[in-house]
């Protein structure tokens, strides 16, 4: 099979979009390509796709397959207590590339980034619609981002948490780019096969370590969501699950937002705090240098709240509260 096959099979097998075929070759390496032009849509466990690493490849196979799965160009998947490998898909690949190769990622053209950015959300959408739809009518379904949570329940659930802690870079602003709030912020809980820690990254924490990641990512205007298997420190310019919120009418149902947010004007010293820090442009500014609240446009994410320095700004977990 000569190169250029190879190519063309691995951009089918990879489900590279048309518009980004000439990227293959910066985000892959040669022997990558091969590799998912072998493998197509088979599934193999760990022996065969050792054997054939070994028959077409002049190089270690197992540090081979341990790079194509850290670089995400394999995936695993278990049946019947047994681990598989699959070629994993573009789409994967991205927001690896992006999250760990950001230089690499950064020199490409700002309209292009934002080209894959558009396409790697509407891919996103399009995987979780179904789910939004059913939590949405109110079915309880597991995924991730799911609920909002202050400073406090995210601190409480580092404390019972009895897995491994792992800090990872938010993949969401790595693609998207569009603000410059911390990057590395997000936490992972367990090591699972096909997340970024069991792929060989991320920095382990300790509790300590991961709680004070919150109360700095909290300082930076970082909305705190997750569930059983991450923690996130969200934006709402560039993180997946809110604009994907607001595309599928599932704000504050998905993520689940339990608070109320409760602005006391006479206590404002309308120091513009507020308005820094809120994601969704709740808070603004008005004649006079004023601050003001568009209830509507709030997400009861709390950050507000948790920075405001005279206490202006509460939240209630039932119903808004009197000051």
């Amino acid at each position: 099979m000569t190169y250029d096959e190879r190519y063309i099979r691995a951009i089918e097998y990879y489900e590279v979009p048309e518009p980004f075929h000439h990227l293959i070759e910066l985000m892959l390496l040669e022997n990558e390509i091969k590799l998912i032009s072998l493998m197509g849509r088979e599934a193999f466990d760990l022996e065969q796709l050792e054997n054939l690493i070994r028959e077409n490849f002049d190089q270690n196979s197992d540090s081979f397959l341990k790079n194509c799965y850290k670089r995400a160009i394999i995936k695993k998947f278990e049946q019947d207590h047994n681990i598989y490998f699959k070629v994993d898909r573009f789409y994967t690949r991205l927001s690896y590339f992006a999250q760990y190769e950001s230089k690499t990622w950064q020199a490409i053209a700002k309209d292009e980034r934002q080209k894959l950015d558009e396409w790697c959300f509407k891919t996103y959408v399009e995987d979780i619609r179904e789910t939004i739809e059913k939590k949405i009518k109110g079915e309880n379904i597991p995924l991730h981002n799911s609920n909002i949570m202050t400073l406090k329940e995210a601190q409480e659930m580092i404390d019972s948490m009895e897995r491994e802690i792992y800090l990872q870079p938010c993949n969401c602003r790595a693609i998207a780019l569009n603000c410059s709030k911390p990057k590395n912020t997000c936490i992972q809980f367990g090591c699972e096969i096909n997340t970024p820690a069991d792929r060989g990254w991320g920095e382990k924490l300790t509790k300590e370590m991961a709680k004070e990641v919150l109360k700095e990512a909290n300082k930076g205007g970082l909305i705190h969501s997750g569930e059983d298997e991450a923690l996130c420190n969200c934006d709402g310019c560039c993180c997946y699950p809110f604009r994907a919120a607001g595309v599928l009418g599932s704000k504050k149902k998905w993520p689940k937002a339990t608070h109320v947010i409760y602005w006391n004007e006479e206590k404002c010293i309308h120091c513009g705090k507020c308005v820094k820090m809120c994601n969704f442009g709740a808070f603004y500014k008005i004649e006079g240098n004023k601050v003001n609240f568009d209830r509507e446009k709030c997400w009861s994410c709390t950050v507000c709240a948790e920075n405001c320095p005279k206490g202006a700004i509460i939240y209630s977990v039932e119903h808004e509260l009197p000051l």
